[in-house]
């Protein structure tokens, strides 16, 4: 479900070549994040490190069994942080997306609608089944800037309104 906000966006971090004005308030849409289905191999992972766990401190290397406990909490509750933190958004400005929840690994980056060329899902059996859907937003002139996320919640349904706002934007005359 499509909802909007307003929120003031400050300094907010980019890549190269995306220049985003640093203080605008501007009506955001969130399109999106990671779908369940993205956090069912983080678990089974878990729970494998974990039963190996739990095997080993019956054992005489019960201090492995202990560590090896710590490491699958830790990551599972790391990689759990990580796919939480996926936004995909849009504004006035253009498409966006951010991760990250530790400081040096925050990431925010996008397209601007000037140089937006169209987006894409990509259809699947299970794609369809799970509404998991890989998007790519496409840059007109390279590469480099475009946004690829796998297995977006309503990615389907993202594509389809970017795409919405984008034709609008182009009708209207508000991209030159």
């Amino acid at each position: 479900m499509f909802f909007q906000i307003q929120v003031e966006r400050i300094a907010m971090m980019v890549t190269t070549n995306l220049s985003v004005p640093q203080k605008s308030a501007s009506v955001v849409t969130m399109l999106g994040g990671k779908s369940w289905i993205t956090y069912v191999g983080v678990i089974l992972i878990s729970l494998l490190l974990g039963s190996v766990a739990l095997v080993l401190s019956d054992s005489k290397y019960w201090q492995v069994g202990a560590c090896l406990g710590v490491v699958a909490v830790v990551y599972l509750v790391h990689r759990i942080l990580v796919l939480r933190s996926y936004r995909f958004y849009m504004d006035d400005v253009g498409v966006w997306f951010s991760c990250g929840y530790l400081p040096w690994a925050k990431f925010d980056g996008g397209v601007k609608w000037r140089d937006l060329d169209m987006a894409n899902y990509y259809p699947s059996f299970f794609s369809w089944l799970f509404r998991s859907y890989s998007v790519k937003v496409q840059h007109r002139f390279t590469r480099v800037n475009q946004i690829f996320l796998t297995h977006m919640h309503n990615g389907r349904r993202a594509a389809w309104e970017i795409n919405r706002v984008h034709q609008e934007y182009i009708r209207d005359g508000r991209l030159k």
